[in-house]
This record gives structure tokens, sequence and C-alpha cells, in this order.
């Protein structure tokens, strides 16, 4: 499941087109590079949260697995070698309501809105929100990591709380933990977990 979580991101993003010229200003490095970047992105407007719905509908869709299906790519229920036990037509099997598995898809924030507090345009970033089963959402296990960000002294920086648990596993974007390492000038990072069953035994590895 863990693999099928990061294939599952990557695919959601990998169908958009990037539009004709988008990057032409982009030609430096290192700081100038960040300053073209920023500004490439400077006048876009959010869309606001109820655009993901449209999104979600024309470039979430399950093309990785089974090409031209028309259906919303689950992570929670897709099955890579056969047959998925239930799939969502976009748009149609949007929640609303639900009391069983398969009775409808809901919008999902691969990163916990409590980290952000809600705030936009973090809110409705179509990169971090995934069309996942209403039902499975809401009863997912509260596994959570946190990180801690220490200095040379072993002093902590900062700490964040970067990922909620899903069903069998916490996973967590390396990108974004080195890149807040990196933010915050960190020669070190703690991992700190919880076991939400309360047995403390590692009972599936931990994939660095």
């Amino acid at each position: 499941m863990k693999h099928l979580y990061i294939l599952a991101l990557i695919s959601s993003i990998s169908y958009g087109q990037i539009p004709a010229g988008y990057y032409n200003t982009a030609t430096g490095s290192g700081y100038t590079l960040k300053t073209q970047l920023s500004n490439i992105i400077d006048n876009h407007n959010d869309q606001g949260y109820n655009a993901i719905d449209g999104f979600m509908s024309s470039y979430d869709l399950d093309n990785y697995y089974e090409t031209g299906s028309n259906t919303i790519l689950d992570i929670y229920s897709e099955n890579p070698t056969s047959n998925d036990p239930y799939t969502f037509t976009p748009g149609n099997d949007e929640c609303g309501n639900y009391s069983q598995e398969g009775d409808c898809y809901n919008k999902e924030h691969v990163i916990p809105q409590s980290v952000f507090s809600s705030n936009t345009p973090m809110q409705s970033d179509a990169h971090q929100l995934l069309p996942t089963d209403g039902r499975a959402k809401s009863t997912i296990a509260p596994g959570t990591k946190c990180f801690l960000f220490l200095n040379n002294s072993n002093k902590i920086l900062a700490k964040t709380h970067l990922s909620k648990g899903g069903m069998t596993s916490t996973i967590v974007d390396v990108r974004i933990v080195m890149k807040q390492a990196l933010e915050h000038s960190a020669t070190a990072i703690v991992l700190v977990h919880n076991h939400p069953s309360g047995v403390p035994n590692q009972v599936n590895p931990i994939l660095y």
C-alpha cells in the first residue's frame, strides 16, 4: 500500500499539461531561479476549494491501471493486478452521504489541513488533494509522524506534524521533510511516530 499511495499521487499530477512557454523565463540557477519561478506564479488566482471537484473529474482518472476507464483513481480501493472492488464515476459519485465503502468519493488532503490551519491557497492545492473513498477516509487510523529539526548542538529549531495515518501505514514525502530541514538550516532530523494499536512492536518495516 505504501507504493500505491506514491503512485496515485504521481498519477494525479502527471496527466495535466504544462501550458506552452510556461517556464520560458526560468533560465537561471540558485536564488535567481527561485525568483524567476516565484514571478511565474505571482499572478495565479486561487480558484477555491469547490473548483477541485471539476479538476478531479478531469485529471484524477484511473488512467494508470485502467486506461480509458473514465473512473476515479481511489488509492484505497485500487487493485493493480485485478478488478477493483468498486469504481466511482467522476462527478456523479461524489459525496454526499455514505454508510459503507464504495458509496462515494470525497476530497482528501495528503497533508492534513491542521498543518497549515486550513488556510488558502493551500486548502485548494490540487497537487496535494486526492479523491478517496468517503467511508475509508473517515475511518482511517490516527497514526501520525512528527519531525524535530535540530541544530549542530542538538537544540530543537522547529517541529512539525507532517503525516496523518492511513489504514495500515503512514506515508511521508521525503522531499517535504528535506525541504523543511533546509529551510531551518537543520543538521539533524528526529522522526517521532506513534502506534495507534497500543502495541509498540514494529510490525511492518519503516522504509527510508
